[in-house]
């Protein structure tokens, strides 16, 4: 089971779909600080503390990521580039939400360390099955 005290990045574009997750999280006990980002370019500002999150402590707190791969501005695989390639990020653990399971991006994925996919629309029972991979639920 994951320390309670590691905060979860929900990112994802849809509000409709970050509140379901949130309510899988609730029915799964999931009692992580979770944080709600609505793209790719606020994620990226909020994990490198810029933009509006510039006075956000850097003594950053352990954290996963939950990661939707389509989203306008700056999308999930353009976000995992730019983990990937810096060394106090590269090893935060990512699982990626994917509308499409035959999606190319999904092998860059897979090369950029992402631990997991959960297909859209949610199914409790994927969910409940990448949780457990992240160490997350009962």
């Amino acid at each position: 089971m994951i320390d309670a005290q590691i905060e979860i990045l929900l990112v994802d574009d849809n509000p409709d779909d970050a509140e379901l997750t949130m309510r899988m999280f609730k029915k799964n006990n999931i009692l992580n600080h979770v944080i709600y980002l609505k793209d790719g370019e606020e994620a990226l500002d909020f994990i490198f503390c810029m933009g509006k999150y510039s006075e956000r402590n850097v003594a950053k707190k352990e954290c996963l990521i939950l990661l939707d791969l389509n989203m306008p501005k700056i999308n999930g695989v353009q976000v995992l580039k730019k983990l990937h390639t810096n060394d106090q990020t590269k090893a935060i653990p990512v699982m990626v939400f994917i509308s499409d399971e035959d999606d190319p991006a999904i092998e860059e994925c897979r090369q950029l360390g992402v631990v997991g996919f959960v297909a859209k629309p949610l199914k409790i029972e994927d969910f409940t099955k990448a949780l457990s991979l992240l160490g997350l639920g009962g």
